[in-house]
């Protein structure tokens, strides 16, 4: 008798996927928790219940994190589709002058090759942490674009001043940070799998899914110019 009432009284917690149906399932063993248990389920749906918040709390980030990429998908794909476009030609730049000074004996020649390769790695050194910074930023976030910076002018109200202040400060710091972390290399994903085809997917759970949505649009628009 007493383990058909363990049966009855235990919350099964399959095919829990939704925000609603987690919901659903705690307030079932939160009305459970109110009667007189035996103590073995009073702990197992006490510990459901744990699990189902922790399942809640991350079902949430989840929802949040689809709804903000989706909101950001497309300047984020135009954006990366520029950083490449610099991070390549750069790159070519620089593999051009360096193969210039390979057996040149011109003293001079040699000299300006020196400082214009100087420039075009400091060049090269900007357009992969650009790429970088698009191809990490978090998912779950508000994206702020890379190459549309706004300057705070007179004819602004001091809120939006601030505000624009506010978000030309979290993009340096988040450069700041992929500057860092190409050095330590732990982008998750790296300037190879951008290049490769990897995709603008960094998210806090180190999810490497691609949306359906965001095959499609580049399989669509892959030979537009926009942003250019």
């Amino acid at each position: 008798m007493a383990r058909r009432d363990i049966s009855q009284n235990s919350v099964n917690l399959s095919q829990t996927h939704s925000v609603s149906a987690i919901k659903k399932k705690m307030r079932d063993i939160k009305r459970l928790l109110t009667k007189d248990l035996p103590l073995e389920v009073r702990i197992a749906n006490e510990r459901a219940l744990k699990s189902l918040e922790i399942n809640l709390s991350e079902k949430q980030e989840e929802n949040k994190e689809k709804k903000v990429s989706k909101k950001y998908h497309m300047v984020r794909f135009f954006e990366k589709k520029k950083a490449v476009r610099r991070y390549n030609q750069a790159k070519k730049e620089v593999t051009t002058i360096e193969s210039k000074q390979d057996g040149n004996s011109n003293a001079d020649e040699v000299k300006e090759l020196k400082k214009d390769l100087k420039k075009k790695r400091r060049i090269l050194e900007h357009a992969t942490i650009d790429l970088a910074y698009v191809l990490n930023f978090p998912r779950a976030e508000k994206y702020i674009s890379l190459y549309t910076i706004t300057a705070p002018d007179s004819t602004m109200s001091e809120r939006e001043k601030k505000g624009i202040i506010a978000t030309n400060e979290t993009r340096d710091q988040w450069k700041k940070e992929f500057s860092e972390q190409l050095k330590n290399n732990t982008l998750q994903v790296t300037i190879e799998q951008g290049l490769t085809g990897g995709k603008v997917i960094k998210s806090k759970k180190d999810s490497r899914e691609v949306d359906d949505v965001e095959q499609f649009t580049e399989e669509k628009v892959a030979d537009d110019d926009f942003f250019e």
